[in-house]
């Protein structure tokens, strides 16, 4: 699960998140516009916790978020993937997937979560996975509805407000 192959996708890459990935993160973390919809901007400790949970996940888990790149250029388009929930959270795997401004609107977060899906159903084996999205992000919420995801309900993270939506395999 190191990397993951995206059928349809072959002008992207998808890897997992290193540690050398960390100044990526961090300029994500700093661009107003790649945050806005999913709890704002991030400072330095912010970028911290986010790498430490991350990369323990992938180190005790197996799986985690991937960093994804345009293949010829190397440009890094954004962040996707399955974690578990922090435990403070309660239980689950959910999808978390931001992609910066430049990717956004070409069709890279339906295919992504599709690719996820199939990971999560196939050599994951999960019966279920979720998604917490700000009310205001209406694209991503339209993504998840149209993959099948349903609201259940509402959770506070990073003092904001967020539908926690889920999605039951068959």
């Amino acid at each position: 699960l190191m990397d993951l192959q995206l059928p349809g996708m072959d002008g992207l890459t998808a890897t997992r998140l290193t540690e050398a990935d960390r100044h990526l993160i961090a300029a994500m973390h700093q661009d107003a516009d790649a945050m806005a919809r999913i709890g704002g901007l991030r400072d330095e400790a912010g970028t911290e916790r986010y790498m430490a949970f991350n990369l323990r996940h992938w180190a005790e888990k197996g799986f985690g978020v991937y960093m994804l790149r345009d293949r010829a250029r190397g440009e890094f388009l954004g962040r996707a993937g399955l974690r578990h929930r922090p435990p403070a959270e309660g239980e689950g795997v959910e999808i978390v997937y931001a992609l910066l401004p430049v990717a956004q609107g070409r069709g890279l977060g339906p295919e992504f979560l599709v690719c996820l899906l199939g990971l999560a159903r196939g050599p994951l084996g999960l019966t279920s996975v979720m998604a917490l999205i700000e009310p205001e992000n209406t694209p991503s919420l339209r993504v998840a509805e149209r993959a099948g995801f349903q609201v259940t309900g509402e959770v506070v993270r990073t003092g904001r407000r967020h539908l926690e939506l889920t999605l039951a395999f068959p």
